[in-house]
């Protein structure tokens, strides 16, 4: 998929709509992928970015995309989110809301390292929000895999669960103790 000299023309809030829609339209597994790729390099760009694709709406399919497809189009999906939630916390409330919690634990047990490396970086910033959203990811069943990725993902899945796994264990004895 590429955008003609027009569509690179536009400004950038009416870029990130048009790949918002295009995400949310009928597009083939490969162009879904390719748009969550430059969604994500545009979140990693600024915070500014960041909002303006969450504002289009890129949160829920981007959510969805992390249950369909290939293992590849997973790890855009939540490559997209993790910048995403680094930009700050009403981002992340916006992830939240859109219930990506299931799919990233799911993620983190069935994906490969990269798409799990992505997977606890978002959940290691939705942990930090409070005993509501640490206790939906524990019920979710993160402690196991987070663990298991901590103790065999490459260097930068290490750190991602790690921090996790922190976020975790905050105002819970119980927790930290399973931890």
């Amino acid at each position: 998929m590429s955008l003609n000299d027009d569509e690179v023309d536009m400004s950038q809030q009416a870029r990130i709509a048009l790949l918002v829609t295009q995400l949310k339209e009928g597009l083939t597994e490969d162009a879904k992928a390719a748009v969550a790729s430059e969604l994500a390099n545009l979140a990693n760009h600024s915070a500014e970015h960041s909002a303006q694709i969450v504002e289009a709406g890129a949160v829920q399919p981007l959510v969805a995309m992390l249950s369909e497809g290939s293992a590849g189009s997973k790890e855009w999906a939540a490559y997209a989110l993790a910048h995403l939630s680094d930009k700050g916390e009403d981002l992340v409330v916006q992830i939240f809301q859109a219930n990506a919690v299931k799919p990233l634990v799911m993620l983190l047990k069935k994906g490969t390292d990269r798409g799990n490396m992505w997977a606890a970086h978002v959940l290691a910033w939705l942990s930090a929000g409070g005993e509501k959203r640490r206790s939906e990811i524990f019920s979710e069943g993160a402690l196991q895999p987070l663990v298991k990725l901590l103790q065999e993902g490459s260097d930068g899945s290490k750190c991602k669960a790690a921090i996790a796994l922190a976020g975790l264990a905050c105002d819970s004895e119980q927790r930290s103790a399973e931890i």
